[in-house]
């Protein structure tokens, strides 16, 4: 009997795995829990939602930027009479025009940044 408590509670779990991937975890726990093995198989068969898709992609991008050493930006998607916030284009950047400096390359020695003397009072 112990034997068999257990069985569903690992496909309970096996379930919960393949289902949170699938973004599906709460299906994925109760099909293995109640059906077992085939609760497995049917949740293994289902469709990714689309939010789980989006979470994927994401997920890639924000690799692929740290890869890169690019700074991590977080988007969110949100709805605002309509219109879909994640597909304006960006801000402009905040400072002077002109300020940003191309990074130095690998192996270069380090230099300080030059000091402005615009604005300044002696």
């Amino acid at each position: 009997m112990a034997g068999l408590v257990a069985l569903f509670i690992v496909t309970a779990l096996i379930g919960l795995g393949i289902g949170n991937r699938k973004g599906r975890a709460l299906q994925g726990l109760l099909l293995g829990l109640l059906l077992s093995v085939i609760g497995i198989l049917i949740i293994a068969l289902m469709p990714v939602t689309e939010e789980a898709k989006i979470r994927r992609a994401q997920e890639k991008m924000r690799v692929q930027r740290a890869r890169r050493g690019e700074p991590l930006i977080r988007l969110r998607r949100v709805r605002s009479e309509g219109e879909d916030l994640a597909q304006q284009p960006p801000a402009p950047a905040q400072g002077t025009p002109g300020s940003w400096e191309q990074p130095l390359p690998p192996g270069a020695p380090w230099q300080e940044p030059e000091q402005s003397t615009e604005g300044a009072e002696s």
